[in-house]
């Protein structure tokens, strides 16, 4: 088996999963050092990203033994929409801090872990300058996405495909003021797509959006109602029947 100086694994780890694990313990066994890039940091907490980046780093490290702990770096990546090209370097010059310790000449060997899902899984195929390693999939073991559906229903099922450490985390962070707002939140969605499930034809939904510039300032407004009650946003809405998208906007802020 070849061995890399350093291993790469990125994902957002909402939450750290036992697939998740069985994919850092199989880089662990093929590199000295494992950078685990927690994606999607510094957001508000919503349904989709309920953890903070601290919160799911301290899920993968209470997962992992002590040996191991040692060998992990963490790089936090920001989402950039509609711009791969500034995440992607941002990664890289993260990582590179880290592989080259400062030492422009140093060339350690690097390898990207990870499993070609979907297409969501498209950020493995543009660093190619790491070795791509695919990691096996694990047969029953529900995704991220829906073991968020299970732990913000209630159902007890979401514990099968968690390690330990991170079912101890969720059931203690049930009893903060934060969980209630996104199991608010939660249901909110829930009971806005039902409403709409017996549809003679797909819903589509339009809404508007405003962005003022005043001196130097850009104006948001906090929201009063779900999804993101509390958040601050920029002033809009749905758009009424028979009104124009600026007709819409401009009565929206």
């Amino acid at each position: 088996m070849e061995k890399f100086d350093f291993g790469v694994y990125i994902g957002r780890f909402e939450p750290f999963h036992v697939a998740h694990l069985a994919s850092v313990n199989f880089a662990l066994e093929q590199c000295e050092t494992l950078i685990v890039v927690i994606g999607s940091c510094n957001k508000p907490r919503t349904t989709k990203n309920p953890w903070t980046a601290a919160e799911r780093g301290a899920m993968i490290l209470d997962s992992l033994t002590y040996e191991q702990q040692q060998r992990i770096k963490f790089v936090l990546a920001n989402d950039h929409l509609y711009n791969d090209n500034v995440w992607v370097t941002s990664v890289q010059r993260q990582v590179s801090e880290i592989t080259t310790g400062g030492t422009e000449h140093a060339s350690p060997t690097i390898a990207l872990f990870g499993h070609e899902k979907d297409d969501s899984s498209f950020y493995l195929r543009i660093f190619p300058q790491w070795k791509f390693i695919e990691t096996d999939e694990i047969k029953g073991v529900k995704g991220a996405t829906e073991i968020r559906e299970l732990y913000f229903r209630g159902d007890a099922e979401f514990r099968g495909y968690l390690p330990n450490a991170v079912i101890h985390f969720l059931v203690k962070f049930r009893e903060t003021p934060e969980f209630e707002k996104l199991k608010e939140e939660f249901h909110f969605i829930e009971s806005y797509k039902e409403a709409w499930r017996g549809a003679p034809f797909p819903p589509m939904f339009v809404t508007v959006d405003a962005v003022v510039f005043k001196s130097g300032h850009v104006l948001v407004v906090k929201r009063k109602g779900n999804p993101g009650k509390g958040l601050f946003a920029l002033p809009g809405g749905f758009l009424n029947q028979k009104e124009t998208i600026r007709a819409g906007a401009i009565r929206e802020l």
